[in-house]
Order: C-alpha cells, then sequence, then structure tokens
C-alpha cells in the first residue's frame, strides 16, 4: 500500500496531466516533491514548438532554478514511464546532485517509447495507476488539433 506522501505527489501528477489535456499537449506530467515545494510540470512540445519540451526536463530546470544541491530526498513521480532521453537526463541529474536521494516512480509503462522498450532496462519504478494510461487514451481520442488532418 501506498503512503500518504507518495499519494499526495501522484494526485498532483494526475491534475496537471488534465491540465495538458486541457491544453491540447500529450498529458503526460511530472511532479518532484522535496521537503514542503512540489514542481509540478506537464509536456509543452504542441505549445512551444519544441518535441524536446517533456515534463521531466522542465521540472530538472525548475529544481535547478531554486539551486538546492544539497536536497537530501526528492520524489520524483511521472504519469507515464520516461523515454530514453529523459532517463538519460535523470540520470545526469542524480549524479550532478550527488548528495540528493531520488526516488523516481510512474504510473504505466510507455510500450512505444519507453526505457523499457528502447534499452530492455528498467528505469524507475512502476506503479500501475490505470488513471495514468486512461488520460493518454482520452487524449488519442479527441482531435488534435496539432496534427494534420489525414
Amino acid at each position: 500500500m501506498r503512503n500518504n506522501y507518495i499519494n499526495l505527489v501522484i494526485e498532483t501528477a494526475l491534475n496537471e496531466a488534465e491540465i495538458a489535456l486541457l491544453e491540447g499537449e500529450v498529458p503526460v506530467s511530472c511532479v518532484m516533491k522535496f521537503g514542503n515545494i512540489i514542481i509540478k510540470t506537464h509536456n509543452t512540445t504542441n505549445k512551444s514548438c519544441d518535441p524536446l519540451k517533456h515534463c521531466e526536463l522542465d521540472a530538472i530546470r525548475e529544481y535547478q532554478r531554486f539551486h538546492m544541491s544539497n536536497t537530501n530526498d526528492i520524489i520524483m513521480f511521472i504519469t507515464l514511464e520516461p523515454c530514453t532521453m529523459c532517463c538519460r537526463i535523470i540520470t545526469d541529474f542524480k549524479e550532478r546532485f550527488i548528495k540528493c536521494n531520488l526516488k523516481l516512480f510512474f504510473g504505466v509503462y510507455n510500450d512505444i517509447f519507453g526505457n523499457l522498450k528502447i534499452t530492455g532496462n528498467t528505469f524507475g519504478e512502476c506503479i500501475y495507476d490505470e488513471r495514468c494510461i486512461e488520460i493518454i487514451k482520452r487524449f488519442y481520442e479527441q482531435q488534435n488539433p496539432n496534427t494534420v488532418n489525414i
């Protein structure tokens, strides 16, 4: 059973994913919690016209703005398993902040671009929260204004 701390992070991430969905973005979000600080981000690849604007990268950039290199414990929750690019970015982040104990969780596996699918290696802990896949399904069931009609 998950503790209340993890549940708070998951609920925050799901709320952030809903915002992404309303904005026409792929509803993937990331929440980092350390101490009393919560950073929440979602993908903004469509709005920014930048395919690299993944929520994980934005969360790490926001964290770095706090200049807190000695944070003891960080929980990072992503609604969808990170892609290989984001896994590398998270790994580099952990190595730069050596005193940091980062615990990574994600909602569901990404069977298309996830790290396990691409590299065969697991990265973080999947908690199998069906709500995370349901919001992705809702995105793909609607008309995406950012794609060309075929």
